[in-house]
């Protein structure tokens, strides 16, 4: 049985933002994200400093999504209506994004 390699360098990989997407700020156990025209806050426990940006921003998203159990299981409580799904663009590629009741927009950005 081979071991795997490892790189003496190691890489560190980071999501820039697109068009359609951004992470706007985190903290606080939560991501404040754009996905197209819509913002979200989102649950994200390895973020557990604090955040950047005034809880007023924070209370302006769009869709908020509240987790019911350790399954990440819960409801999106939007602040106003939000269409069953939206188109999205990186580069070329089209889709769509929709809120999902495991706190995902259906695809993942990083």
């Amino acid at each position: 049985m081979t071991r795997p390699i490892l790189s003496p360098d190691p890489l560190i990989l980071r999501t820039l933002p697109w068009d359609d997407y951004a992470l706007i700020d985190c903290g606080g156990g939560r991501k404040l994200e754009r996905y197209g025209r819509f913002t979200v806050v989102r649950p994200e426990p390895q973020c557990f400093w604090a955040p950047a940006l005034s809880e007023e921003v924070w209370t302006a998203a769009d869709a908020v999504f509240d987790p019911t159990d350790e399954e990440d299981d819960g409801r999106w409580r939007t602040s106003k209506p939000i269409p069953d799904t939206w188109p999205m663009r990186w580069g070329d590629v089209r889709f769509k994004a929709r809120l999902i009741a495991f706190r995902h927009l259906a695809f993942f950005p990083e």
